[in-house]
């Protein structure tokens, strides 16, 4: 929800706030049996370290209230500031289990070798890591295997301020100053120990950038929108925005893939390039004083990813939002 006194005044302004309340399940099933973890462990012990069912189930709760203004200090010179208070709260049940039934998978590994039998026999379904962590957590005492629950709230004041100088129509220099907040939250992970399903705590950053006319771009962009009016009162307004990124790699040295690595006709930590198309359509009023629209995001569901890593012997990408949304 948001308010605002137009765009057509020398002081504009917008205030606002929003709460959200969601629910993830996640929930993953892990194939090792051609990692050389897998190997070792077999050839060591004489289990099979092949397969995992992780489950991440978190309830993620925030609220927050903004406010933005500018102010013409002249005809080509505009003080812009703006802050916003966030209060986030998540709560996360981890479990990482073996469902195959197998007295020799990895469930019983971890029971029988990881654990000396302490925690007797290991069950299909009963979660295996470790608590490590020095205290006991969702009652589970110092160094039993269990589920693994924990609830993580931080609050934040992000913020900025700059100033926009216009000398003449289509030429603008700025100068802002920022901070801004990346959220903490609980780790997506497979693991065998509670440590590693800790939360990562929310991290700050403070930008100082400044742009001249003619400095060098380094990503494609394109935006493009149309209003006309449809009555005395009302207009209506259309846009879309595309975004081209090149191809490129994700890890140093990944443009270089291992000698065995499957299939090896590519890089293994390569993203491809992709363009990513927007959309929007709304109605308002003619002094602009309110607004209503709509918007579709990736409209074309072009199919991308945006990072790939390293886990175990597999390279893992994050694939990008493909369905389209409004």
């Amino acid at each position: 929800m948001r308010l605002s006194n137009g765009a057509s005044r020398p002081f504009r302004w917008v205030v606002g706030g929003n709460y959200s309340n969601n629910k993830v399940d996640q929930v993953a099933d892990f194939d090792y049996r051609y990692t050389s973890v897998n190997e070792t462990v077999f050839t060591v012990f004489g289990y099979n370290l092949d397969r995992a069912h992780y489950s991440n189930y978190q309830k993620l709760t925030s609220f927050a209230f903004f406010a933005n203004g500018e102010y013409d200090l002249a005809s080509t010179l505009t003080f812009k500031a703006g802050a916003r208070y966030t209060r986030a709260q998540s709560s996360a049940t981890i479990c990482n289990t073996d469902l195959t039934g197998d007295p020799k998978g990895t469930g019983p590994f971890l029971y029988d070798v990881v654990f000396g039998g302490a925690y007797g026999t290991f069950h299909a379904g009963d979660c295996f890591a470790g608590n490590d962590l020095g205290a006991t957590i969702n009652g589970v005492p110092p160094g039993a295997p269990g589920q693994y629950k924990d609830t993580l709230t931080e609050d934040n004041v992000s913020w900025t301020a700059g100033l926009d100088y216009k000398p003449r129509p289509g030429l603008l220099f700025y100068a802002n100053v920022s901070r801004g907040y990346k959220a903490g939250s609980f780790p997506a992970v497979s693991a065998t120990s509670f440590v590693q399903y800790r939360a990562v705590k929310q991290e700050s950053v403070t930008a100082y950038d400044t742009r001249m006319p003619f400095a060098s771009k380094y990503q494609l962009s394109s935006n493009l929108d149309y209003e006309f009016p449809i009555s005395d009162r009302m207009k209506m307004f259309f846009g879309t925005s595309a975004n081209l990124r090149s191809d490129t790699i994700a890890v140093v040295g990944g443009d270089v893939s291992a000698a065995n690595a499957i299939p090896s006709n590519i890089k293994l930590h390569g993203i491809d390039g992709y363009v990513l198309v927007d959309a929007r359509a709304g109605i308002a009023s003619a002094d602009d004083r309110w607004r209503v629209s709509v918007f579709g995001k990736n409209i074309s569901n072009q199919y991308y990813w945006n990072n790939a890593i390293t886990s175990s012997d597999a390279i893992a990408r994050f694939a990008g939002m493909r369905p389209p949304t409004a």
